[in-house]
């Protein structure tokens, strides 16, 4: 099957292109949002891809600097299975660190505290692809309204007075706040899921799943050690996350320390992609909402496939009692928006701050 291809922020004019030999003669320009320190001054770059060459200006600055003076985020290669299927990002093979260290996990709170140890090295030997955004409530319905799947029918709501509780009839088109269909799914169990994948995988004859943990972290990274892939910046501009504005709403002033003193313009949910991608091309890795991941749970990291592969025990949603779910949501606090954080939920639990993205092997055919 032939994808919808897209390099970078240059559309193809709609023409169908079968692997990556023909993609990489295809010359284009386009603008990206490239945010980088260059002597202490954040600048908004022009940036060229031209048959792999790439140039850069300085709008701010005037200035041409030479490429290796910048810490390169790579253009994306997305493509898309079918019209209705998730837009995917190829995510290149390499190695990275998982998890936190110690100093780190240190401020993390108790009740979470040694969840993101030991840290592990992992490699990824091949090419995997991975959703740009979180599947959004359009997508879900799609698959709900062709394969007839039942979701769940109740979700953990959190109520004004600050506290989360299961209510019934609460629903992924249900939810209890306005969303529209470019919002991500909520409420949605592993389960569903996991359902969801499935069908991918039958409507595209390619094997659709969620991601590992490691899968998911070395994404959210995106070649970052950092807590945070956007480093210093406002956390407001990358992520929808417990704001200011979530705060006064919730007449939580006191408590300082849970909320990000900034706003990010959304008190709940926010359509995907509402906010700057990391460098790997994908969007809301942090905040917006929780993310389920294939792993079962284990409350630290020790025994963590070096590969990138799935810990023991995954896809049948019978063996695995909890689930992982990493990346935090609209309502976390600041301590839990770290690439590290780990989170085990119920796996036929729903929250209405909870989602997933999808995974798949390889990249474009």
């Amino acid at each position: 099957m032939a994808a919808l291809l897209r390099v970078g922020g240059c559309s193809l004019a709609g023409r169908y292109i079968r692997g990556f030999e023909p993609a990489q003669s295809i010359t284009c320009v386009y603008k990206q949002f490239f945010m980088f320190t260059f002597r202490g001054l954040y600048a908004r770059a022009l940036l060229s891809h031209t048959s792999g060459m790439r140039a850069l200006w300085l709008t701010i600055l005037g200035l041409a600097i030479s490429a290796s003076t910048v810490a390169w985020a790579q253009p994306a290669l997305t493509f898309r299975d079918c019209p209705t299927c998730p837009e995917m990002v190829v995510l290149p093979a390499g190695s990275f660190v998982m998890g936190a260290p110690a100093s780190e996990e240190e401020d993390a709170p108790e009740e979470f505290r040694g969840w993101s140890v030991p840290q592990v090295p992992v490699t990824f030997r091949q090419p995997f692809s991975m959703g740009r955004f979180e599947v959004t409530r359009g997508e879900f319905r799609a698959f709900v309204e062709a394969s007839g799947y039942m979701p769940v029918s109740s979700c953990r709501v959190l109520t004004a007075g600050g506290i989360w509780a299961d209510r019934h009839g609460a629903s992924w088109d249900k939810p209890g706040f306005e969303q529209t269909d470019e919002d991500p799914v909520i409420c949605v169990s592993a389960e569903d899921a996991l359902a969801y994948t499935r069908w991918l995988s039958q409507l595209t004859g390619r094997r659709y799943r969620l991601p590992s943990e490691s899968e998911w972290e070395y994404g959210a990274r995106a070649g970052s050690p950092e807590q945070r892939y956007w480093g210093d910046a406002s956390p407001c501009a990358f992520a929808n996350v417990a704001d200011a504005s979530l705060a006064a709403e919730s007449d939580a002033t006191r408590m300082v320390e849970r909320y990000f003193a900034c706003v990010d313009g959304y008190p709940r949910s926010a359509p995907v992609g509402s906010f700057a991608a990391n460098a790997f091309g994908l969007h809301d890795m942090l905040g917006n909402v929780w993310e389920w991941t294939g792993d079962c749970w284990k409350e630290d990291l020790v025994g963590v496939p070096r590969d990138g592969a799935y810990r023991p025990i995954q896809d049948n949603p019978f063996s695995c009692i909890r689930r992982a779910a990493r990346g935090g949501g609209w309502s976390s606090p600041p301590a839990l928006i770290r690439a590290a954080q780990r989170f085990g939920a119920v796996t036929r639990s729903a929250s209405i701050n909870t989602g997933f993205r999808v995974a798949r092997e390889g990249g474009v055919d």
